[in-house]
C-alpha cells in the first residue's frame, strides 16, 4: 500500500519513479517539483479554502482524503525503532564507504601517530624521566584522539538538511539516528583508530607488564575517552550552524578541556571557582586513571643531579605513587574517572537527542 500510494502521487504529478525505497522516492518528488509547480499548487488551495463548504464536490472531498491517507502511509513506512536503525546503519555504511580518502586518511594517522610515539616514547625506565615521559605520552595521545573526531563534523553538516526532512516527515526519530552514528562513525573511525594505536604504543614504550589486566584497562580507558569526546563534537556540531563555527567552538572546547587535563596545571593548585571545570574535564578523567593505572603499586628511582647536571651515583627509590600525589592524582578515584567518563558520554548522548 505504501508503494502504491507513492505511485499514485507521482503519477498525479506527472513524475517518473524510478526509486524502490518510498522515503527517498518522496525526497525525489520533492526536488523535482519546479517552483512554478509549488505556486499553481498553493494558488489552487487558496481558492478550494475559499470555497463554502456546501460547494465543494465529492470528488475534492474523496482527494482530499486519499492525498491524507497517502501522506501518512508514507509516514509510518518504517515504524519500527530496530528497521529505523537499520536502513539508516545501511545507507551510513555506504556512505562511509564511498569517503575512502577519510578511511585512508584515519588508517595513515594511526599508524604514523603509532609509529612516532614508539620512537619518541621508547622503552621508558621507571625513573623519574620515565614518568614524566609516561604522563606525556598519554597527554599527547588524548590530544590527538580529541582532535581526530573533529572529521565528523562535516558529514554532520551535510546530511543536517536531509536529517530535518527525514525526520520531520516521519521516516524515522532521533534515537535511531545517533545510534546509527555510534555504529558507523563513532566506533569504526574514533574507536578503533584509538584503541589499535593504543595497542601499537603500549609494549614498545615499556608500560606495565606484570601481573594484571593493566593492557585492558589501558585500551578500555582510551576507548571510553574517544567515545566522550567524539559525542561532545557531535552537540556541538548539532547546536552550530556551520563547518567553520563547529570547528572552531569544538577545538575551543577541546583546549578548555586539555587546561584542566592534569599535566599542565597541577589540579590541587586550581582556583577553586574553576575546580568545576577540572572535575567535568574528560581530559582529566582519562588522564589520571591512564597513569595510576600504570604507576599505582610500583617503584620508581629517583638518581640526583650536580649543578654540572651530571647524574648522581646514588639511586633513591621511591613509590611511583609519590609522584601521583605531586600531580594531583589520587588511586583511590580510578572508578570514579570511569564512571566518570561513562556519564558524560550518556549525557552528551541525551543532549544531542533533545536538540
Amino acid at each position: 500500500p505504501r508503494a502504491e500510494a507513492l505511485d499514485s502521487l507521482a503519477k498525479a504529478l506527472g513524475r517518473e519513479l524510478k526509486c524502490d525505497n518510498p522515503a527517498e522516492g518522496l525526497l525525489l518528488i520533492d526536488d523535482s517539483v519546479s517552483d512554478s509547480a509549488r505556486e499553481e499548487l498553493a494558488d489552487a488551495a487558496a481558492v478550494l479554502n475559499e470555497r463554502p463548504n456546501h460547494s465543494r464536490s465529492a470528488t475534492d472531498v474523496s482527494s482530499g482524503e486519499r492525498l491524507l491517507t497517502d501522506v501518512q502511509a508514507l509516514k509510518r513506512f518504517y515504524a519500527s525503532p530496530y528497521e529505523q536503525l537499520a536502513l539508516l546503519t545501511r545507507r551510513s555504511h555506504a556512505s562511509l564507504m564511498g569517503s575512502y580518502y577519510l578511511i585512508a586518511a584515519h588508517g595513515l594517522v594511526t599508524v604514523f601517530m603509532g609509529g612516532l610515539m614508539c620512537i619518541l616514547y621508547s622503552a621508558e625506565p621507571l625513573s623519574l624521566p620515565g614518568a614524566l615521559n609516561r604522563a606525556g605520552s598519554i597527554t599527547f595521545l588524548l590530544l590527538v584522539q580529541s582532535f581526530i573526531s573533529l572529521s565528523a563534523l562535516e558529514q554532520l553538516m551535510m546530511e543536517r538538511k536531509l536529517f530535518i526532512t527525514e525526520r520531520e516527515n516521519g521516516f524515522y526519530t532521533t534515537m535511531p539516528y545517533l545510534l546509527s552514528k555510534l555504529v558507523v562513525d563513532v566506533i569504526p573511525l574514533r574507536v578503533v583508530p584509538a584503541v589499535v594505536v593504543g595497542a601499537i604504543i603500549y609494549f614498545p614504550m615499556g608500560l606495565r607488564t606484570d601481573e594484571g589486566s593493566y593492557f585492558l584497562w589501558f585500551l578500555t580507558i582510551i576507548a571510553l575517552f574517544t567515545v566522550c569526546i567524539s559525542l561532545c563534537v557531535l552537540c556541538i556540531g548539532v547546536l552550530t550552524p556551520n563547518f567553520g563555527t563547529a570547528a572552531l567552538i569544538s577545538a575551543v572546547a577541546i583546549l578548555w578541556n586539555f587546561v584542566f587535563g592534569g599535566l599542565l596545571v597541577q589540579a590541587d593548585t586550581i582556583p577553586a571557582v574553576l575546580q568545576p571545570f577540572r572535575k567535568a574535564s574528560p581530559f582529566y578523567a582519562a588522564f589520571e586513571a591512564l597513569l595510576v593505572n600504570e604507576l599505582d603499586g610500583q617503584m620508581c628511582t629517583f638518581a640526583p643531579t650536580d649543578a654540572a647536571g651530571r647524574p648522581s651515583d646514588t639511586v633513591i627509590p621511591l613509590y611511583c605513587v609519590q609522584y601521583l600525589y605531586n600531580l594531583g592524582l589520587h588511586p583511590d578515584r580510578f572508578i570514579n574517572d570511569l564512571l566518570i567518563l561513562v556519564c558524560e558520554s550518556v549525557l552528551f548522548i541525551f543532549i544531542a537527542y533533545l536538540l
